[in-house]
């Protein structure tokens, strides 16, 4: 696996980050016999499925880690990105499991300067991706996990979120195995809804990363609105609406009385009030 750094040209395309990010792709636009074009398609032809990039708005301001589907090719409809006398194609792309910065962040970019002040990540003469090291792809991705940015790492959290389930919850008998089992038929839900609401506690604000770093960077619990035990039939989850984000503390809260579970709005007036009456501290 190899590590990338990906220029977005959002100073010149406003707009085109989110292109991205909604039709997972990573993508330029190069005019046919342009004399940099073929050695800028060399480049993106090298990488390949598998490999992880990091996103850059320049000046250093970045904004989403990707892990490559599929790699390079000339396909897919025009992202009819216009300009004065001219509408862009984009075509030339790679398939791209974005994850971006969250829409309710205070500011839309991770500012990594000093350490990376060797990284060039204002690419000129059509250049649009670098390859990078394992160390300054962790030194960014650390910073953007901090900031919220979901894991990309999905597969892996998930069997460790399940293998904590069946240690933790394996004596209350059906209703943990049909939770397990939940996970186990649509393992992505989980992966979606970290996406959603990012690596911050939906109830109180905790951030695994900011407390434990690196050991904690991008961990979180992933919790059901509506319990799944108290499904009678297979149902669509909706991860935006249906599942939100937890501590491990309050996740055990909101679950302590297993029969009256608290719902997210309660948990947080139980919060409220304890911080009111001085008996709460939260580090973060």
């Amino acid at each position: 696996m190899n590590y990338w750094f990906f220029f977005v040209m959002e100073h010149r395309f406003p707009g085109l980050w989110k292109k991205f990010v909604d039709q997972d792709i990573a993508a330029q636009q190069y005019p046919e016999d342009w004399p940099n074009e073929k050695k800028n398609i060399r480049l993106l032809q090298k990488i390949q499925k598998g490999d992880q990039l990091v996103a850059a708005l320049g000046g250093h301001r970045f904004v989403g880690l990707g892990e490559v589907l599929r790699p390079f090719k000339r396909t897919g409809r025009s992202l009819g990105i216009r300009r004065p006398g001219d509408v862009l194609a984009f075509k030339e792309r790679l398939v791209v499991e974005w994850h971006a910065m969250p829409r309710e962040a205070a500011r839309p970019y991770v500012k990594c300067d000093g350490r990376l002040a060797r990284l060039d990540t204002n690419l000129n003469r059509g250049a649009c991706v670098k390859r990078i090291d394992a160390k300054t792809f962790r030194f960014v991705r650390a910073r953007l996990l901090r900031a919220g940015v979901a894991p990309l790492a999905g597969g892996q959290a998930i069997q460790e979120d399940l293998e904590a389930l069946r240690i933790e919850e394996g004596k209350e008998g059906k209703k943990g195995r049909r939770l397990v089992n939940a996970y186990e038929r649509d393992r992505r839900l989980r992966e979606l809804a970290v996406r959603i609401h990012g690596v911050t506690c939906a109830a109180c604000g905790f951030q695994f990363g900011s407390h434990y770093g690196e050991r904690g960077d991008g961990y979180i619990e992933v919790h059901h609105v509506k319990p799944l035990g108290s499904l009678s039939r297979p149902t669509m989850v909706n991860p935006r609406t249906d599942m939100t984000v937890l501590c491990a503390n309050c996740h055990r809260m909101i679950h302590r009385v297993p029969d009256r579970p608290l719902s997210l709005r309660q948990l947080r007036a139980v919060i409220g009030k304890a911080r009111r009456s001085g008996k709460l501290r939260l580090r973060n």
